[in-house]
């Protein structure tokens, strides 16, 4: 979590090969761009030509027994000088803030370390087709507007859905809360007297209209004529096993290609939403989850007929490289009963997909990008590649699919990396450092670093160009943490469990500090 707005990095004073004995630096530096940047990713010696005589006799020793070591990855390992398991605690010097670092470390099987550029796919008519031809090969496809109007049958449903939360005493369903006066914010008596006059003049059934999925689509404007979508498509896909989904797509600001795949169902209120929550995040905040044994019962399908049900989908997007590289379980609450086991609709599992580059996967992490250092900035901004498919016993339930990456040529095919033991004093300054703000506020923060992996993130100089970056090699440490801050003279305790929240990512070629906000 970084509080500093000049968004400072650890770049360090000298360049440093990747078995270099220099020394980490003890001051951070604000980071190069431009050419400047460029000279950090400079050609070194193959991980082959690294390999000494012991190395080689000791995996050849290691492959002979297992039959299933890699060499790639024993040489990248053993070349970063990087230990199977790290264990360490740092506290900062006012005691507040305590680092437990109890972690596997997690290095792929890769030949070479290579610096790649990237840049952005066309979401084009070609894509769209695609994705439609993934998910939806024989549904039928309406526009939003038309499959959303409401009849007289539907507002009547609604009608009594709402006079029945009034006869219960509920005045807010939804939750909306109330304004600086204490007045509730969701007026249901209005609600209640638009949805009888809007009956009076509804249809008695919709009129559908079947659409192909595209940009610049002509629908309904409400006043006799139509209208243009433009760069952005709102439709309804009605499989023919009798399932309903939204399907949303568009093409703006940070978010250049957006799909959004969600199910709807017909039995809950519709003006109430139904959430897929990660299970790792629910954990340990006064919220009403099953057990991991009764998760497992309750979900109803195997790991392994789920994941080969979202394979099966995004190897029909053809999408190079792309494999599933993390997991996790999710559980569904409709929003009306908000986190409670009551509330609890279905479970499942979440995948979360990415590029495998020569055996180099792009991280994993719950931080889209696309941010701004400044709210006032005008810079043209660009999110990460994101595939993220939820998967229950009844199939497909959630999916997001952002802004795909054209691979394009290797700028450095063997990249001088920082050995891990530097990283690592990166690492324990840094946390000390991006924390400080936050212990203005807070009595005592407690992270636990469980997870150190080694793959690719792609950064990029929006101030230069938001169409192109670079795909580098970088550090992540993933975990938990804990803490008590103080809330009008209340001493409040909280935690964070997201399995995949990254709480520092560290460039591996130049030791700099990457914000994934940011995306540099």
């Amino acid at each position: 979590m970084k509080m500093r707005k000049t968004r400072l990095g650890c770049f360090l004073a000298c360049s440093v090969l990747l078995w270099g004995c220099a020394e980490t630096p003890e001051s951070s530096l604000v980071k190069q761009k431009g050419t400047a940047s460029m000279k950090n990713y400079e050609e070194g010696e193959t991980l082959a030509a690294l390999e000494t005589d012991t190395d080689k006799t000791q995996r050849t020793l290691e492959e002979s027994e297992s039959g299933q070591k890699e060499q790639a990855d024993y040489r990248l390992r053993n070349a970063l000088g990087a230990p199977e398991h790290y264990e360490s605690q740092v506290t900062d010097e006012t005691g507040k803030l305590t680092i437990f670092t109890d972690a596997d470390v997690e290095i792929p099987g890769a030949g070479q370390v290579s610096a790649i550029s990237v840049s952005q796919h066309p979401f084009d008519q070609e894509v769209m087709d695609r994705v439609t031809n993934a998910f939806f090969p024989d549904a039928k496809i309406y526009d939003g507007v038309s499959y959303n109007q409401m009849t007289k049958e539907d507002l009547q449903r609604r009608i009594e859905i709402l006079k029945g939360y009034v006869a219960e005493g509920n005045l807010d369903p939804y939750q909306w809360g109330t304004d600086e006066e204490g007045n509730l914010q969701y007026d249901i008596y209005a609600a209640i007297e638009a949805a009888q006059n809007a009956w009076q003049n509804a249809p008695e059934k919709r009129t559908l209209k079947e659409v192909h999925p595209q940009f610049n689509l002509e629908v309904d404007n409400g006043e006799g004529g139509t209208e243009s979508m433009g760069d952005y498509f709102s439709g309804v896909a009605c499989t023919e096993d009798g399932k309903v989904y939204s399907y949303i797509m568009s093409g703006f600001s940070s978010m250049p290609m957006q799909v959004h795949i969600q199910r709807e169902y017909d039995e809950i209120d519709t003006n109430v939403g139904l959430n897929w929550v990660t299970y790792e995040g629910l954990k340990g905040n006064d919220v009403e989850v099953p057990s991991e044994e009764e998760l497992k019962q309750e979900i109803g399908i195997r790991f392994e007929e789920a994941k080969a049900l979202t394979d099966e989908k995004v190897a029909l997007l053809e999408i190079p490289d792309m494999e599933m590289n993390g997991w996790e379980y999710c559980v569904a609450y409709s929003d009306e009963n908000g986190y409670r086991r009551e509330g609890q609709k279905n479970c499942g599992y979440k995948f979360y997909y990415s590029r495998t580059i020569n055996g180099i996967p792009i991280t994993c992490t719950l931080d889209w990008g696309g941010s701004l250092e400044e709210m006032d900035s005008e810079m043209e901004t660009w999110s990460y590649e994101i595939l993220e498919i939820t998967v229950s016993k009844d199939g497909i339930e959630e999916v997001d699919f952002c802004n795909m990456y054209d691979i394009g040529d290797v700028k450095t095919e063997n990249l001088n990396l920082l050995p891990f033991d530097e990283i690592m004093e990166i690492y324990e300054k840094m946390m000390v450092i991006q924390n400080a703000d936050l212990l203005n506020y807070e009595s005592m923060r407690n992270y636990r670093i469980h997870r150190i992996t080694f793959g690719y993130s792609r950064i990029y100089e929006p101030s230069s160009s938001a169409y192109t970056g670079l795909m580098v090699p970088v550090w992540d440490f993933f975990g938990e943490f804990d803490g008590i801050t103080n809330y009008n003279g209340e001493e409040l305790k909280f935690q964070s469990n997201m399995k995949y929240q990254s709480f520092l990512t560290i460039n591996a070629v130049d030791g700099s500090v990457i914000d994934r906000g940011l995306g540099y």
